[in-house]
């Protein structure tokens, strides 16, 4: 067994979001590779009461590598009380074999060890949801239940943020549609306006031309009484 990220780089207080970094020499996460560190690992933390959280998932799993910078976090803040270990199913044939007999069949699964015994798993990479199961197996103290509720509560808001954004420009949307119908609707109201006056235009000019014509034969035809002198 080893443990991971213990480099000199970046500090951390310079973790921010979602962004995987490397260096935190702060760090206790333990790297498992085989069923065997993961048994002397469970061997160790028989005794000591603390909550073992094994993140199980695979090198190149976009998920796995997105909540793993929570599970950093979450091993500096808790590192009292909870031990924090990490094993990549894709690594070698042993820690494979390990996930078929976890019945790991998605990732990441989070499981929970204590007293030797696994006590409960989680599947997802949720922020919110991983920090209310580890505070569930774990019975902390209402301080860190506080944290944990108010970062859910934070993720909340970006949420409802996010979907007021998308109805606002949806809202926005369907204005521009709605006027762009209404100005097509007026134009063809115009249209036909239009066509209506021209027939009328076209029928007095044909009634002007035939009172002409009509004027024209009554010229013609009228008799001429003149005298010659």
């Amino acid at each position: 067994m080893e443990k991971i990220h213990d480099e000199e780089g970046i500090g951390p207080d310079q973790l921010m979001g979602d962004v995987l970094y490397y260096g935190d020499s702060h760090s206790a996460v333990v790297q498992l590779h085989s069923r065997e560190d993961v048994e002397l690992l469970i061997d160790q933390h028989k005794v000591d009461n603390k909550l073992l959280v094994l993140d199980v998932g695979l090198k190149h799993c976009g998920p796995c590598v997105k909540v793993y910078p929570t599970v950093i976090k979450l091993s500096r803040q808790m590192s009292d009380t909870v031990v924090f270990a990490r094993m990549n199913g894709d690594e070698n044939e042993s820690c494979m074999q390990f996930l078929r007999d976890m019945n790991v069949i998605e990732v990441p699964t989070f499981l929970f060890i204590r007293d030797g015994e696994i006590c409960g798993r989680y599947v997802g990479s949720g922020k919110g949801e991983l920090i209310g199961e580890i505070l569930r197996y774990q019975g902390v103290a209402v301080e860190n239940k506080r944290i944990a509720y108010e970062e859910l509560q934070a993720d909340l808001k970006e949420s409802e943020a996010n979907v007021l954004q998308l109805t606002k420009k949806l809202d926005d949307a369907n204005a521009a549609q709605r006027i762009t119908t209404e100005a097509l609707e007026a134009a063809d109201e115009e249209k036909r306006l239009l066509k209506e006056e021209y027939a009328s235009h076209l029928l007095e000019v044909a009634r002007l031309r035939e009172e002409d014509t009509m004027d024209m034969d009554n010229v013609v035809r009228k008799p001429c009484h003149g005298k010659l002198d």
